[in-house]
């Protein structure tokens, strides 16, 4: 059985979108970084449901990703970055919400 991965722990534990970065090695021994991005849902304080979006990249160019990050992969993964995302850290003048804030597309 596997370890339980500390993103998926703290999306369901914080109730907040989880990013992740993991270096792994390809068969071919070309260094991959590995992206996950977990976003929770369900109703009040509850996480029913978690969507996730994985994206492998190499700046080495092309890689396998034939079992890269799978129960018999040939390299570890080595976790680099762990961030929860979470508006309410960042400092706001009092009574200025997340909700408030106006973004712009061109």
């Amino acid at each position: 059985m596997r370890a339980p991965c500390p993103a998926t722990e703290a999306c369901v534990a914080r109730r907040r979108p989880t990013y992740s970065i993991a270096k792994v090695m390809d068969l071919d021994g070309k260094e991959v970084s590995f992206e996950r991005l977990l976003l929770p849902f369900g109703r009040g304080d509850e996480v029913e449901q978690i969507v996730g979006s994985y994206k492998a990249i190499s700046i080495e160019g092309g890689f396998k990703i034939t079992n890269l990050m799978g129960p018999r992969a040939d390299s570890l993964p080595v976790r680099t970055l762990n961030a929860v995302i979470d508006l309410e850290l960042a400092h706001r003048p009092p009574g200025v919400r997340a909700s408030d804030d106006i973004i712009e597309a061109d």
